[in-house]
């Protein structure tokens, strides 16, 4: 069987109210999915409230997509545009304002019983792929 790459993208945006000074704040996480040059999937929603629990629900979509569909594939290369979520999974820092997700998502990657390598940055030529890829 062919790898599965997986590419993930959390980010938040903050958007002034018209009618006074409440702030919106809103997180988008994207989710792709490909075999080869063959996109299997793509994710969109809204989710989270920063760019850090953006990031760390973006890794977790995608690992429960690999959960979900385990017998599709032997291995797998989480890759995500966060350095940040990246570093913090590897060494095994704990944001608290995330209410546990980088647990769960350690759980999961554990769960896999498969190689699951969970990387940065997203490869650039790879990224256009995902930016430009209608959904």
């Amino acid at each position: 069987m062919e790898q599965i790459k997986v590419y993930v993208h959390g980010f938040r945006t903050t958007k002034a109210s018209k009618t006074g000074p409440d702030v919106r704040r809103r997180g988008f996480v994207h989710v792709y999915i490909f075999k080869g040059d063959e996109r299997l999937h793509a994710l969109h929603f809204k989710a989270g409230t920063s760019t850090d629990e953006c990031n760390y629900l973006a890794i977790k979509f995608g690992l429960k997509w690999l959960q979900k569909h385990s017998t599709e594939w032997d291995s797998a290369i989480v890759a995500s545009s966060s350095e940040e979520a990246v570093k913090a999974l590897l060494g095994g820092k704990e944001y608290k304002r995330l209410k546990g997700i980088p647990a769960e998502i350690s759980q999961l990657l554990t769960s896999l019983g498969k190689v699951v390598l969970v990387v940065f940055p997203i490869p650039k030529v790879e990224s256009k792929l995902v930016a430009f890829t209608p959904t």
